[in-house]
């Protein structure tokens, strides 16, 4: 990467459980560039120390559930040959090497412990470039004793699972099926016996709501962390019975996690989606979508992120040169493109989810619905 650069990675990037803002670059929050060290204005120049870019990768569609909130459109594929795999691997190590930036990786699916042996080869030639980390997301259905320790023995990078839970006993069951919370509580203990850093995933929903500090007390039980993503209606969600979330219910929400993190001490651990700023100036971060990551699907499709389902290129065609010229992600890097937070004295801390707002208006670029700042 050439040319001078003085703005701070550090401060930029260590504002979530991985180390990295929850996998999203979080240079906008205090610096004038975006990851590719061009400037946006999003923020005070100061000096760089450290890159780091996510990428969530799919690597297959077929799946042990059918959750109510999928956003999966079918379960029919097992994704890419193994060499089609390795050659999007080697093209996401050019551009990291390109860019002189460190990968974090998620692999998911779908589930991708029913392919494990593909999962275990990809996260090797992985770990064998510029990634140091690669998180297995996981519904915990196939995870084993042989299945970790064939993750552990690829090394330290390769040690960090996350698991999927919804509510309490009944409440999970009921959106991932009968059984199930079973199944992630034993699955929990086998990764925390075995050493691995461990996370969950929490979609809200007015569904689930009720269960949020529940549930925040199962995954302090186990020492683990968690992030809190919105139910959005997409894919097999949008046939099933299950309601939306409420902007009353974030707001009841995100104020509840605020609180329960502040009491602990430990504010910045999964308070790094975007709207956590609303209550609070030290929380929260700027979607990081054009500035720190991407998604890959079980076919290649590169998406802004999985749950805004635009397609941008196809992975095997590389991510160098596609990185810098696509349109769509050109104009996420420009602080005015989102005209409602754009004045926004929060706008390093959030800009919306992108997703959310494509979902509830078709335009990446509109309102977050959930927002509610300045609070009433």
């Amino acid at each position: 990467m050439s040319g001078e650069r003085t703005f701070d990675y550090e401060k930029a990037f260590n504002h979530g459980p991985l180390g990295c803002g929850g996998g999203s670059c979080r240079s906008c929050r205090t610096c004038d560039y975006d990851c590719k060290g061009n400037r946006t204005g999003l923020g005070d120049e100061e000096g760089v120390d450290e890159e780091i870019f996510y990428l969530q990768w799919h690597l297959t569609a077929l799946c042990t559930n059918r959750c109510a909130h999928c956003y999966h459109e079918d379960y029919g594929t097992g994704g890419l040959a193994e060499d089609q795999l390795f050659a999007i691997a080697d093209h996401f190590d050019e551009a990291l090497d390109a860019w002189g930036r460190t990968g974090k990786v998620a692999l998911t699916g779908g589930e991708p412990l029913i392919i494990k042996e593909t999962t275990l080869a990809v996260s090797e030639r992985l770990l064998a470039g510029h990634t140091d980390r690669i998180d297995i997301l996981t519904n915990g259905t196939l995870v084993t004793h042989e299945v970790l320790d064939q993750l552990g023995a690829l090394g330290p990078g390769a040690r960090h699972i996350q698991l999927s839970i919804d509510g309490t006993q009944q409440t999970h069951d009921a959106i991932r099926g009968e059984g199930d919370f079973a199944r992630v509580m034993r699955a929990a203990e086998l990764v925390k016996l075995a050493g691995f850093s461990l996370s969950f995933m929490f979609t809200l929903s007015d569904h689930n709501a009720a269960d949020l500090i529940a549930v925040h007390k199962i995954v302090e039980s186990f020492g683990a962390t968690i992030g809190i993503d919105r139910y959005a209606p997409l894919g097999q969600a949008t046939n099933r019975d299950i309601s939306t979330v409420s902007s009353e219910v974030v707001r009841t929400a995100v104020q509840q996690v605020v609180e329960w993190r502040k009491e602990r001490g430990d504010g910045l651990r999964g308070t790094y989606r975007p709207l956590f700023g609303m209550f609070t100036e030290d929380l929260g971060a700027m979607c990081g979508i054009g500035l720190g990551s991407l998604c890959v699907m079980h076919d290649g499709a590169v998406l802004p992120c999985r749950r805004l389902p635009v397609p941008l290129w196809n992975a095997l065609d590389g991510f160098l040169d596609q990185w810098e010229a696509n349109e769509f992600l050109s104009r996420m890097r420009d602080p005015s493109a989102v005209p409602a937070c754009a004045e926004c004295d929060k706008l390093r801390q959030c800009r919306g989810c992108r997703a959310q707002a494509w979902v509830t208006t078709g335009d990446a670029f509109g309102p977050d619905p959930d927002c509610q700042y300045p609070a009433a």
